[in-house]
């Protein structure tokens, strides 16, 4: 009886995930092969956040709260604040992952509308690289974790190279037997925290993106690193 009972749970528990997971294909196959009529999205000047508001649900209060930003291209910005203060939150709409409540994100004034432009979305999501906190890795090499999701024969060796060294991790390469052809196991078993955060950083310069969005991407490192 306890078996069953855990049994009924875990199905409960995880059943949003998998709703979650068919609403994700529905939108992908009523979207691929429209064009949408819209001003065609290019990053030329700056970014705007203007006017955005969030909360989790409609009895929390926003935990964004008319949030107003001007980016130019090539400007940095670091967000710092509190744990649950709506960082994460907030580079989660930045790329269009969640829809704000108010308020929307505009690249050269055009405003990204996830919501009802599915091209707008696309292009958005192709000139940004997110280095996350936790790093995903696969049970293969070092060449394939960096290279994520690119055929072998398409990999860019001399990119590969440039990464490597500016996300210092040229040295780990060097002292093993593989080198960049080492496994790395399952989740990245064999590395340490701040070399599976390193592979993660050389994958996001691979993509050579225009965008890069560090969040907390640094904290299983040292200083000097």
């Amino acid at each position: 009886m306890q078996m069953i009972f855990q049994g009924i749970t875990g199905f409960r528990a995880n059943s949003s995930q998998v709703y979650d997971v068919f609403d994700t294909l529905a939108l992908e196959n009523k979207h691929r092969g429209i064009q949408l009529k819209s001003k065609k999205l290019i990053f030329k000047k700056s970014i705007q956040i203007r006017n955005l508001y969030f909360k989790y649900s409609d009895k929390s209060l926003n935990i964004l709260d008319g949030i107003n930003i001007n980016l130019k291209k090539g400007d940095h910005l670091g967000i710092i604040g509190t744990s649950g203060c709506g960082k994460s939150t907030l580079i989660d709409i930045f790329m269009g992952l969640i829809p704000p409540d108010k308020g929307n994100v505009f690249i050269d004034d055009t405003p990204l509308d996830i919501k009802n432009n599915y091209n707008n979305l696309n292009y958005w999501q192709s000139i940004i690289t997110h280095v996350p906190q936790s790093i995903f890795l696969i049970d293969g090499s070092i060449l394939e974790n960096i290279a994520f999701g690119i055929k072998k024969e398409e990999i860019n060796l001399s990119r590969i190279r440039k990464v490597v060294k500016l996300a210092k991790i040229d040295d780990l390469t060097k002292s093993l037997e593989y080198g960049i052809n080492t496994k790395v196991g399952e989740k990245g078993i064999f590395l340490s925290g701040g070399q599976i955060q390193r592979i993660g950083i050389a994958r996001a310069l691979y993509k050579n993106a225009q965008i890069l969005i560090l969040d907390e991407a640094t904290n299983a490192l040292d200083s000097v690193t």
